[in-house]
């Protein structure tokens, strides 16, 4: 199915004013010295800057953030609410961009109209959560970034086949 020039532009306008970590419309969002804009979520752990997130993950420029997490100002929270970023007004609290809020709001669990969705059971075959590609937030249903996401051992490493010549 083709694309329209309005779905080009919206898929540019969402990752142009989105965060870049988890792709997502945030309202509280920090400006590097880079330009680059990263979600407080993604950004920070409590009140410090998360260790991977020294350098700026899109141009590399080091210490690009602050240490600490600043206070987010209103003016930029209305510059990004006039951008098109939403809060659920049905009480989950998801941001999101206005286009998606009916849809969200057909299937958002706090109004109350849909059906909870069944746990997964986990295979008890299963033993690790290597190729995991992350968890995901309760509050805000995005991937964890990269930085929090768990990671190989030495012994599955080392147990891993060869390719090639040995």
């Amino acid at each position: 199915m083709k694309r329209t020039e309005l779905e080009d532009f919206q898929e540019t306008y969402e990752q142009r004013f989105g965060c870049c970590i988890c792709l997502g419309p945030r309202l509280h969002m920090v400006s590097g010295q880079c330009q680059h804009r990263i979600c407080v979520d993604c950004l920070y752990v409590e009140d410090e800057r998360r260790p991977c997130m020294e350098a700026c993950p899109i141009c590399s420029m080091f210490d690009s953030f602050p240490k600490t997490r600043p206070i987010i100002p209103t003016q930029v929270i209305d510059v990004q609410k006039c951008l098109g970023v939403s809060v659920c007004q049905s009480g989950c609290g998801l941001e999101l961009w206005y286009w998606e809020t009916d849809e969200h709001e057909r299937s958002c669990p706090a109004a109350g109209n849909v059906k909870p969705v069944r746990a997964v059971q986990q295979s008890p075959h299963r033993r690790s959560r290597v190729n995991d590609i992350g968890r995901v937030s309760v509050t805000a249903r995005t991937r964890v970034p990269a930085c929090k996401r768990v990671t190989r051992s030495k012994s599955v490493r080392s147990t891993r086949p060869r390719y090639g010549p040995m």
